[in-house]
């Protein structure tokens, strides 16, 4: 398990988690309940210790103490416009709070390989079809892939610093290799997290701090794909002479080369092309929560979260692929996202009398996003070997075959809301909740969106006497929740490039509107209906639910 996705994989009924391929730097795909989104978000809601909107980047899977998933509306309509396609809660392990130092260590190692492979034909079953023998016998797919080998390191000590307080801090090492060659990643990750009783246990504190490192080589996971279709009698190196080629053998590198459209050597695409990515992620969270009376409590939760990526691909002037027509094509890029959250609530616990019990919740939640992007790429370099290190060197600003690109964006997000629980000797239940929330990415006529829900249950097995059964709950709920734009300027006219124009003999760049004007832009709305059945039979050997949704 290198994804806390994968975690989850076959343990919830409705929730589908793949990963098409073998790249390792591949997020996993999440659907709760199949697609609920006309272009939105499809994924849920992840939300990692009270940080709503978290980054799965930042947690290490083994430092995971909990996940609870909430699929249907009722559940997801106090998050309002980010809760449509389900909700994902994590909850990371913390101290136990006994003064005995404790100290963990975990390590395995794993093997990845290629199973259920598409056939494709050997050289003989080629050149009987009448394939063009080039005079080698080469199973490409083999050449391109390989038997990865992944390890896991992970050590994680827990003590308490006195009365009240315990910390846990852990780090874990992993190393994870692909199976296409050249594509692979190493993470580090480490995590601290904190809590002190203070006041007589009326006030708690809780901080966690958490920082990764990931460096990933991307290399070139679409290489199978060209494995699966290249000449089985071609060679991986050229074996023409100059003479028979009419150009000098290591033009390519000394590779072998077709020239044929999108044919290119799979294994030349695997060894020359250069693509990584390094991803730094910091995160900070504080929380403190006061017993204010009892049955009363306040809670302040702060969280900061900053993700820098830097990317950079180098196609080298011997890369048919994309390098070798411009004497060599390089880009870098970095983007940096920075995530505040604020969020005030109150929660209030009182039996109403001996057969009533009566929760409520109120709150209110500021959250900010800023994010800014730089890149550029150049061409005409007279030498391979500073890869994507060295832009300037590059000679294709001259010809405008140089680009350069910039962007900033920032999108605000606040919202009140309440949630009244109540529950009648155990047997009968109902909840209704409500969140107003404003966001940047509407249009001006149409900041507020509202969202509700309700729910109630009925445990049968409380109300009728029923030998062997120890749970036979019915219930139902029916929510409203939402989903943002994609972009953080759709409502608004926005100018970029669209092309190029020949004027005067030169190729002139071309600007103009990207998006229109739309003060009515609003969030994306999915309404939800809810019945289910829960049971346990026989001192709870048999269990299980039975939903129906719509």
């Amino acid at each position: 398990v290198n994804d806390p996705s994968q975690l989850l994989q076959g343990k919830v009924a409705g929730l589908n988690i793949t990963r098409p391929g073998s790249d390792p730097n591949q997020s996993f795909g999440v659907r709760l309940r199949g697609l609920s989104s006309l272009g939105a978000n499809a994924g849920p809601l992840i939300i990692i210790d009270g940080i709503i909107g978290g980054s799965l980047n930042s947690v290490d899977p083994t430092d995971i103490e909990s996940i609870n998933v909430l699929k249907d509306a009722a559940a997801g309509a106090i998050y309002g416009t980010r809760g449509s396609s389900g909700v994902i809660i994590i909850t990371t392990k913390s101290g136990t709070g006994q003064a005995k130092a404790q100290l963990e260590y975990n390590a395995y190692a794993a093997v990845d390989g290629l199973t259920n492979v598409i056939p494709v034909a050997n050289r003989e079953q080629f050149l009987a079809n009448g394939g063009l023998d080039l005079g080698s016998d080469t199973d490409w797919l083999s050449e391109t892939t390989r038997n990865a080998i992944t390890t896991v390191h992970n050590i994680a000590f827990t003590n308490s610093f006195g009365a009240g307080s315990s910390y846990r801090a852990s780090v874990n090492y992993r190393d994870i290799q692909g199976v296409t060659r050249g594509t692979g990643r190493e993470q580090l990750n480490g995590r601290i997290n904190v809590t002190q009783r203070l006041m007589e246990d009326k006030l708690k504190l809780t901080a966690i701090v958490s920082a990764t490192e990931t460096k990933a080589d991307i290399g070139f996971p679409q290489a199978p794909r060209y494995a699966l279709t290249f000449n089985p009698t071609a060679p991986i190196f050229e074996n023409r002479s100059a003479e028979e080629l009419g150009r000098p053998v290591d033009q390519f590198g000394g590779y072998f080369e077709t020239g044929v459209q999108d044919i290119y050597n799979p294994v030349a695409m695997v060894d020359l092309i250069q693509r990584q990515r390094d991803i730094r992620v910091f995160l900070m969270n504080f929380k403190a929560d006061y017993e204010i009376i009892g049955g009363l409590t306040s809670s302040f939760n702060f969280s900061r979260q900053s993700t820098t990526q830097l990317e950079g691909e180098f196609f080298p002037s011997t890369s048919l692929l994309s390098g070798a027509g411009v004497n060599g094509r390089a880009s870098r890029s970095t983007e940096d996202t920075g995530f505040t959250l604020a969020e005030f609530t109150t929660t209030y616990n009182k039996a109403i009398s001996d057969d009533l019990t009566l929760n409520l919740l109120g709150g209110y939640s500021y959250q900010q996003t800023d994010f800014q992007r730089l890149g550029g790429s150049n061409t005409e370099f007279i030498t391979n070997n500073v890869g994507f290190d060295n832009l300037g060197i590059g000679l294709g600003i001259n010809n405008q075959q140089a680009t350069i690109f910039s962007s900033r964006e920032q999108d605000k997000l606040s919202a009140v809301f309440g949630r009244l629980n109540l529950n009648y000797k155990n047997a009968a239940f109902l909840s209704t909740s409500i969140r107003s929330e404003q966001s940047s990415r509407f249009g001006a006529n149409n900041r507020t969106g509202n969202f509700w829900a309700v729910s109630g249950g009925v445990n049968l097995d409380q109300v009728f006497d029923m030998p062997s059964v120890d749970q036979l709950k019915f219930r139902a709920s029916y929510g409203i929740t939402g989903n943002p734009p994609p972009s953080r300027y759709d409502y608004l006219q926005r100018l970029g490039t669209v092309g190029q124009g020949f004027v005067n003999g030169q190729f002139v760049t071309a600007i103009g509107p990207v998006s229109n004007p739309n003060p009515d832009l609003k969030w994306e709305e999915k309404a939800e209906f809810n019945i289910g059945l829960d049971f346990a039979l026989f001192n709870s050997r048999v269990s299980g639910s039975v939903d129906y949704y719509i």
